[in-house]
């Protein structure tokens, strides 16, 4: 639908460009930034529309606190337009009244403090080249002899490449739970904000490569192992048993 309004502009047929720019984007075109520097779509440029459609403003005419909440306005309009079931873990209406609630408090705020709120929001709503050799290497690629170590700081690509590697390979998988679920929302679509140009991103891919089910038994760490300088993991791939006959 972008490249039929991109057609529609190079053509000067200005409302079918409007009207199929704003079904690309009603559509969760992804690519933001690109809308506001394609040549395409130059003669779209003076349009009310067209910059409704893109944000695209004149960051530098906004006083500090009116840049701050466009750029927050603008936040808000691609998460709800491009994240991925953004509101399964917070309502919706709870999420615009924090961003309410965070534009009305912005000019008490320093840019920092700002930031960090914008994070937060952000918060609210959740958010493997090795392999190919690893799986042809049968002198690794073996029960009992491929250990991979996880955690609660195994998450996003980490998380990926773990569950890559337990559907590809024979590893044993030592330690704690990732840190989050192997089916999980993820990538993300960075967008720049005009009056800040802080750089923003929006997950909006779910990725489901394991079964949804795991009742294995895990590694917890403890204060005591902390103490004696002991790593239980390592200890558990040291002490295993499992190996195929002459390894």
């Amino acid at each position: 639908m972008y490249r039929i309004a991109c057609c529609f502009a190079l053509l000067g047929e200005r409302e079918p460009a409007l009207d199929w720019l704003a079904r690309a984007f009603d559509l969760a075109y992804r690519d933001l930034e690109h809308a506001w520097t394609d040549d395409d779509l130059y003669s779209l440029r003076d349009d009310a529309r067209f910059r409704e459609t893109v944000a695209w403003i004149d960051a530098s005419s906004l006083s500090r606190d009116e840049g701050w909440r466009f750029d927050l306005r603008l936040l808000t309009r691609e998460v709800k337009r491009k994240a991925y079931d953004p509101f399964r873990q917070v309502s919706e209406e709870d999420f615009d009244a924090a961003v309410d609630k965070l534009s009305a408090v912005i000019p008490q705020l320093t840019d920092m403090q700002v930031i960090v709120k914008m994070r937060k929001l952000l918060r609210l709503l959740g958010d493997g080249h090795v392999l190919h050799r690893l799986i042809g290497c049968r002198k690794v690629n073996r029960r009992g002899r491929l250990f991979v170590i996880i955690g609660r700081a195994t998450f996003s690509a980490a998380q990926n490449g773990a569950s890559m590697i337990e559907r590809h390979t024979e590893a044993s998988f030592v330690g704690e739970p990732t840190g989050s679920s192997p089916n999980f929302v993820g990538e993300t679509i960075p967008i720049t904000l005009p009056y800040s140009k802080l750089e923003a991103n929006v997950s909006d891919l779910y990725w489901q490569t394991s079964w949804p089910m795991d009742y294995r038994s895990w590694i917890a760490p403890t204060f005591e192992a902390f103490r004696q300088n002991r790593d239980p993991a390592t200890e558990a791939i040291l002490s295993s048993r499992e190996h195929f006959p002459g390894w």
